[in-house]
C-alpha cells in the first residue's frame, strides 16, 4: 500500500487507515501500536494525538 519505506506517522503516508481499521473495529484482543522516528520529534506530540483518535474510533477500550 505505500511507497518505499519512508516511516511516516499514522494517517500522513497514502495507507487508508480507516480501512485497515474498519477490518479491526470488533476484535477483542490486545493492540499494541509503537511510533517513534528522530525525523518528527517536534511532531510527536501531535502524532499521539491523532493517531488516539484516529484508533480510537475503531477499537472498543
Amino acid at each position: 500500500l505505500g511507497r518505499g519505506d519512508l516511516n511516516l506517522p499514522p494517517g500522513w503516508g497514502s495507507i487508508p487507515f480507516e480501512d485497515v481499521l474498519e477490518i479491526l473495529k470488533d476484535y477483542q484482543g490486545i493492540v499494541i501500536l509503537e511510533y517513534y522516528h528522530d525525523k518528527y520529534l517536534d511532531f510527536n506530540p501531535d502524532i499521539l494525538k491523532e493517531t488516539k483518535v484516529l484508533f480510537s474510533n475503531y477499537l472498543t477500550k
